[in-house]
């Protein structure tokens, strides 16, 4: 409403200027125009992020317990379940906070899912993804565990009940459910979960199902041997890619999805990073110091959350490896459904693009404190302090900062 209101005046005084000026002086006036509206709709998501509210909103999930699966203090690991466990009775319930970052990792690996309006696609893709980890799990040479937190992104079907019952019968434990008051987008749900998860590892996947969860192991073989050979701490990025410069990386989509992305590839290298061929896929992993420089001040929330987050990446020179997962088209998308959502979505992320790399350049969004001085300010915004981050970066930081004081 108030974009119709802004061009409805801005067109009635075009009319009324060259009703006196003539025809020049309103050619002017509509590229002025124009050009007013362009930079409107490019900062409109930095705008949006600047009108969000930056207090941290505490999170609770539903515990149960003793009879639904794991209950705490039983001698299993978390993210270990039993048959017996699964199928107890239901015990008590109770709400609990969940944990931020600045507590301890007690499990190896989350695996975060933002669910919008998914009561359908969402049961196959967790019991693909529990069947699968289960057995990754048992064998004697693993040390898995694992939870699985389903951030329900202001859904309006079942979704929230969907998964709230496999809480129920696998534990809290391994299951979590974060629910969103109001749809936040999909770079909103999964900021949420990867700032109340548990492992020293997270992992953002699509609900759909799309990527094949059993690339998840050599794109954690991939992260961890980045995060060995890091200059920075404890920091790396493991980006799953449905490019095609892999034999054993097989996607199979629909034709506009490849146009869509092949367009991307050009405008990517140029706006945000030449080290990553796909930014856009939904599959990826971060370690836990990765977390908290990416998303505590993650300023996108919708289409081009990926795009910031590679971006902040490449500036700090977080390590990011690029790894080829098998990928398939899941039917019932709520983005693209036709050709001119093809449209949209192109020029959507373009904006975005534009956005991310104007708002960096001139100082007008920052990265995570953790990126200029390793540490985090005492009582920031999240709470989140130096908890398993590397600080020789902020010594050094600290030491030219009194250096210069001196001289």
């Amino acid at each position: 409403m108030a974009s119709q209101a802004m061009i409805s005046t801005v067109s009635s005084n075009l009319k009324a200027l060259c009703n006196h000026q003539g025809i020049g002086a309103y050619a002017l006036a509509l590229g002025g125009a124009v050009l007013v509206l362009g930079l409107a709709y490019v900062f409109q998501p930095a705008l949006a992020a600047w009108r969000r509210p930056r207090d941290h909103e505490p999170y609770t999930f539903t515990r149960y317990a003793p009879g639904s699966g794991l209950a705490p203090g039983t001698a299993s690991s978390p993210g270990r379940r039993t048959r017996a466990s699964a199928k107890a009775p239901i015990g008590e319930m109770k709400e609990e906070s969940f944990p931020t970052l600045a507590d301890a990792p007690a499990v190896l690996l989350s695996l975060v899912i933002p669910a919008y309006n998914e009561e359908v696609r969402l049961p196959v893709m967790l019991d693909t993804t529990l069947e699968y980890l289960e057995a990754w799990s048992q064998n004697p040479r693993s040390s898995l565990t694992y939870e699985l937190i389903v951030v329900d992104d202001g859904s309006t079907d079942a979704t929230v009940v969907v998964a709230s019952e496999y809480s129920r019968r696998l534990g809290s434990d391994v299951v979590r459910v974060l629910r969103l008051r109001k749809n936040r987008g999909k770079g909103g749900a999964i900021r949420e979960g990867m700032l109340h998860a548990r492992g020293r590892y997270a992992l953002m996947v699509d609900a759909d199902g799309a990527t094949d969860i059993t690339c998840l192991e050599r794109l954690l073989d991939a992260t961890q041997a980045a995060e060995q050979g890091s200059s920075e701490g404890s920091m790396a990025v493991g980006v799953g890619s449905r490019a095609h410069y892999e034999k054993d990386s097989v996607a199979t989509r629909a034709w506009y999805r490849t146009v869509l992305m092949k367009g991307l590839h050009l405008l990517v290298t140029v706006l945000i990073s030449g080290r990553i061929r796909d930014t856009q896929c939904g599959f990826k992993l971060f370690t836990r110091g990765a977390i908290k420089v990416c998303f505590t001040t993650l300023h996108l929330e919708r289409w081009g959350f990926d795009l910031e987050i590679v971006h902040v990446c490449d500036r700090l020179g977080v390590p990011m490896a690029e790894v080829p997962v098998r990928w398939q088209e899941v039917e019932g998308s709520k983005l693209i459904t036709n050709k001119l959502d093809v449209v949209l979505a192109s020029i959507g992320i373009f904006r975005d693009m534009l956005c991310v790399r104007i708002c960096y350049l001139l100082g007008l969004w920052r990265t995570a404190p953790y990126s200029r001085a390793g540490l985090w300010p005492e009582g920031g915004k999240f709470g989140i302090k130096d908890q398993g981050v590397d600080t020789s970066q902020a010594a050094r930081h600290g030491k030219g900062q009194r250096r210069r004081k001196a001289e």
